[in-house]
């Protein structure tokens, strides 16, 4: 009986020191850098940071968010009910964020009771806008493989065309005479249309496999790189003038262009193509299409005035440094489909990009004078 009531007194004893230790932990004053700073910067600095200060509110000091300097007082500290920062983000006419998930009670209360205490906020930190780290990126995500759906079609392709079809209600467009056909494929893959001689000769050819044989004559056709090699020199914005503002003509630009058509119609393999005008004259410095692949490079515009002609050094500077952004934004944009310019001035704002990586890839393509 004395060994029970021994545990039972140790018990009630350790309750009342797990209490009291809660209550002296409860009473530690809010750490801004570990429990405020997070929140904010997760939450609002988007819209109220350095970058973008909508309704005149900033939160990137404690002086901003006390209205100095024009800014709009959104903090009161000792006073959590006349802060507008806590009506913003709680309560039935929570105003932000906008983009994102509300923040949670634990957050509220732990902005709460920073500002009760009085808003501690040293001078010296400097609230930056969150950036995205891309891992929730929908365009990012790892390619999943997806179960063919059930159907007649052959091929699976067809198996998810007829299945959203079927969805709108709406089925496939009856089959088309030969002459129709031809012309389709012709346009498609040559751009051109077909010769008489080659209406009248598919039209006649009673083979299984006479589709299939136009496709592969149609493929093998050097019309077809320069059919579809403009799609890519249009990527590239590749132009035979240097554009900009004195429009003159680029004696040797073509090399590139051909390029181009030869990789299509040769069926040269993706990954080699992009790495060729990326890095051809280092991957394969002895190869000459390689080396020509990286016209790529220089395919955009080129600032004659600010190269050539201005004898400012800063406009110089100017100039090579919206070189170095064409060639940066080239080669995201082409072969990652992702905007990045942006991100010469601030972090993006819609793409996982800090202006910091924007500069490291920079200094990929940077060379200085001395070369």
């Amino acid at each position: 009986m004395k060994l029970q009531i021994s545990k039972t007194k140790l018990q009630v004893a350790g309750l009342f020191l797990t209490a009291a230790t809660g209550q002296l932990k409860a009473e530690a004053p809010v750490d801004f850098a570990k429990e405020v700073a997070p929140i904010l910067t997760a939450h609002c600095t988007e819209c109220h940071g350095p970058n973008v200060q909508k309704d005149k509110v900033s939160l990137q000091r404690r002086t901003h968010a006390l209205g100095v300097e024009g800014w709009r007082k959104v903090i009161e500290p000792g006073r959590p009910d006349r802060s507008r920062l806590l009506a913003m983000v709680s309560g039935p006419e929570a105003e932000m964020p906008k983009n994102g998930p509300r923040l949670s009670e634990v957050e509220v209360a732990t902005l709460r009771r920073w500002i009760a205490e009085g808003a501690l906020w040293p001078e010296e930190h400097f609230l930056k806008e969150k950036v995205q780290d891309g891992r929730d990126w929908w365009s990012l995500q790892p390619v999943k493989a997806v179960a063919v759906p059930r159907s007649r079609d052959a091929h699976p392709v067809d198996a998810f065309l007829r299945v959203r079809l079927h969805e709108q209600g709406l089925d496939y467009s009856p089959p088309v005479d030969r002459r129709t056909l031809i012309r389709r494929l012709s346009f498609d893959l040559l751009g051109l249309p077909p010769s008489p001689e080659d209406v009248v000769m598919f039209e006649s050819d009673a083979s299984p496999q006479a589709y299939e044989k136009l496709v592969d004559r149609y493929l093998a056709s050097p019309r077809y790189g320069e059919r579809w090699a403009r799609h890519w020199l249009d990527i590239a914005h590749y132009a035979d003038t240097h554009g900009f503002e004195r429009d003159q003509k680029r004696e040797h630009a073509w090399p590139y262009r051909d390029y181009v058509i030869q990789a299509l119609n040769r069926d040269l393999p993706y990954d080699q193509f992009v790495k060729q005008q990326i890095a051809g004259d280092v991957l394969a410095p002895e190869d000459r299409d390689a080396v020509i692949a990286t016209g790529f490079l220089a395919a955009g515009p080129w600032d004659k005035v600010g190269h050539d002609e201005t004898p400012s050094p800063v406009l110089k500077r100017a100039a090579r440094a919206d070189d170095l952004d064409d060639m940066v934004t080239q080669v995201i944009t082409s072969t990652m489909g992702l905007t990045i310019n942006c991100a010469r001035c601030h972090n993006h704002k819609l793409d996982p990009i800090p202006q910091s990586d924007y500069y490291r890839l920079w200094s990929v393509f940077f060379r200085d004078a001395a070369g």
